[in-house]
């Protein structure tokens, strides 16, 4: 493989990547929706959504040839196809096992193949093979009772925090995805930064004509002085009347240029100003994009721990710093840990 296409490779797993987060975390949120929803209707577009992202996300391994995704994707799209047909229903167990494939996809998604262990390839094959017994109505030995998904809760945690790095190696490249929105001001600024740098260079043209005509007058200067060395009273008041007509003629370039390059100042202050203000919006990240993961995290904590915990979020929509929102992150998740810990009580 030469370095154009380990280039294009690396280009399209990053463009995978960010795809498959997103259908990995709608797929997730369908699910938590999933379990709590009591509306028949809103449980059968539950059910279409999730069955189509699971799909969307197999293709969109196919197309990077990971195959491991593509035949969890398959498993998951048997069976939710299987539940829209009602064939099967959800269980707690069940509930535990999708969202364990989800995870799943989670690693394959962050680690490349070549550094999978063996006994990751192991636990995938067993994921698959729950899940295609799940579509089958079929349960696997001792698991009646106990959940397929049994993680203890520091491992949880440590589950769900890769999902929002508090900070990474600064060798690793972080993509983010911008509203169209945000970037649109930038595009219209680097189109008026094009018109300042050729406002910038004429300027600069009109310097050097000025320099230019100095250096003219400087000569002219000496070569009159030399004509008329001999004869200077006579043509004294020539030369001043030719001298006067230059240096008006260079005065009022000096004022055109003066006025122009104040021009120009106030046009690029206010072009940086508004680039520094677009900046600041594009580092705005919504609230949802910290907390989205805190609803499957403290439906894990409950479960671990037998109790009944429903988070209800308000607010998220609002924008914040993201450089904030990293360091909220970690107070966040230990405040969640505590109240489902110590300020929840088993029913």
């Amino acid at each position: 493989m030469d370095i154009k296409e380990e280039e294009f490779l690396k280009r399209l797993l990053a463009t995978f990547k960010l795809e498959a987060e997103e259908h990995l975390h709608a797929i997730s949120t369908g699910l938590i929706e999933l379990e709590k929803s009591t509306d028949s209707k809103k449980t059968a577009k539950l059910i279409e959504t999730i069955f189509r992202e699971a799909h969307s996300l197999k293709g969109a391994a196919r197309s990077v040839n990971i195959r491991d995704i593509e035949t969890i994707c398959q498993a998951l799209e048997d069976a939710f196809a299987a539940l829209k047909r009602k064939e099967i229903s959800l269980t707690q167990d069940s509930y535990d096992l999708l969202h364990k494939a989800v995870d799943n996809i989670k690693q394959l998604v962050s680690v490349p193949d070549s550094k999978q262990s063996s006994s990751t390839q192991l636990s995938i094959g067993e994921l698959i093979q729950q899940l295609l017994n799940s579509t089958k109505g079929v349960r696997q030995p001792g698991q009646a009772k106990e959940p397929a998904r049994k993680q203890p809760v520091k491992e949880v945690q440590a589950a769900r925090d890769e999902t929002i790095p508090a900070s990474l190696p600064q060798d690793e490249v972080v993509t983010v995805r911008i509203p169209k929105t945000k970037l649109e001001p930038l595009f219209f600024q680097a189109e008026e930064m094009i018109q300042a740098k050729i406002a910038t260079a004429q300027r600069a043209a009109e310097l050097q004509a000025l320099s230019d005509s100095l250096e003219w007058w400087k000569t002219e200067s000496r070569k009159w002085k030399t004509r008329h060395s001999t004869n200077r009273g006579h043509n004294y008041n020539e030369w001043m009347e030719w001298n006067e007509q230059r240096l008006e003629e260079i005065e009022q370039k000096m004022l055109s240029i003066t006025r122009a390059a104040e021009v120009d100042q106030r046009i690029v202050g206010r072009m940086v100003d508004d680039h520094l203000e677009a900046m600041k919006t594009i580092l705005m990240l919504p609230v949802a994009s910290l907390v989205e993961v805190f609803p499957l995290l403290v439906r894990d904590l409950a479960s671990d721990q037998n109790k009944q915990v429903e988070l209800i979020l308000h607010g998220t929509e609002l924008e914040v710093d993201k450089r904030i929102l990293e360091e909220l992150k970690d107070p966040l998740i230990h405040l969640l840990r505590n109240c489902v810990d110590h300020g929840i009580e088993k029913p």
